[in-house]
């Protein structure tokens, strides 16, 4: 099992998991496809097939995006695992501080 990012990070994207992950498996996706919740707006993903489910993303998530398995969001698990093969790469984003409060 690996951790997963649900939707709750959608047009949010602190990238503070980014940072702290040892096995560089998240990934920023800079417009969210047709499909997904909410389109048009970043987000980060995490490879399942890399995730060494370490645990070092959870808490840097302010707004709790970050699940601890693949059953708990079978979506967003499925789109995770669709995008950060496609978003592997990607210029990091821009880091929010934690004290910015949610957009949503």
């Amino acid at each position: 099992m690996s951790r997963i990012i649900t939707d709750r990070c959608i047009g949010e994207v602190y990238a503070l998991c980014q940072q702290v992950c040892p096995a560089d498996c998240i990934h920023y996706v800079d417009v969210t496809p047709a499909g997904l919740p909410i389109v048009g707006q970043p987000t980060m993903v995490i490879d399942p097939d890399d995730c060494i489910d370490c645990g070092a993303c959870e808490p840097e998530c302010p707004v709790t995006a970050i699940v601890v398995n693949e059953d708990l969001d079978p979506a967003a698990t499925t789109w995770n695992r669709q995008l950060a093969p496609l978003n592997r790469g990607n210029r990091p984003p821009v880091i929010r501080p934690r004290s910015d409060p949610p957009r949503r």
